[in-house]
């Protein structure tokens, strides 16, 4: 007989799993993966207040959000032909809008301990989140080779 999973569990890993992205940040996995087993107030503390918190079940879902939206003029280049005497280079500025996002959520078990994470967003929107998981994840690279020095 199979050990049976709560129906919460379930579908709270499910929808970490199906809103799992990949920003283009190097540090975000690492970071987080390294935030998992620890007190929910480390995420705080590295992450800032977060956006929303959600129950679910017994478990607590986190979520911190970022997101921007920057326009900038690019120029654009069209060239024309129409005949040996008749070309003509046309350049027009345009705005361009830009989104820059980033979603990190974190699932908190009822003792208050970090049991799944995961993250979505691009480059531009993650930049801060990357930055302050990045120190943290070297903080906590020190502290287990320290550790483990000793022992």
């Amino acid at each position: 007989m199979r050990d049976a999973v709560p129906k919460h569990s379930l579908l709270t890993g499910v929808y970490l799993l199906s809103t799992a992205g990949c920003a283009s940040v190097s540090h975000m996995d690492a970071g987080l993966n390294a935030l998992i087993g620890e007190n929910v107030s480390t995420a705080i503390a590295v992450l800032g207040k977060p956006s929303k918190m959600e129950s679910i079940g017994r478990d607590t879902l986190y979520a911190w959000t970022a997101r921007r939206i920057e326009v900038r003029p690019e120029t654009r280049t069209s060239d024309s032909y129409a005949g040996p005497m008749m070309n003509s280079t046309v350049r027009t500025t345009v705005n361009m809008q830009y989104e820059y996002y980033c979603n990190v959520r974190i699932l908190v078990s009822s003792t208050g301990r970090i049991t799944n994470t995961a993250h979505d967003g691009n480059r531009g929107g993650c930049q801060d989140y990357d930055k302050a998981l990045k120190k943290y994840a070297e903080r906590a690279q020190t502290k287990r080779q320290e550790k483990q020095s000793v022992n």
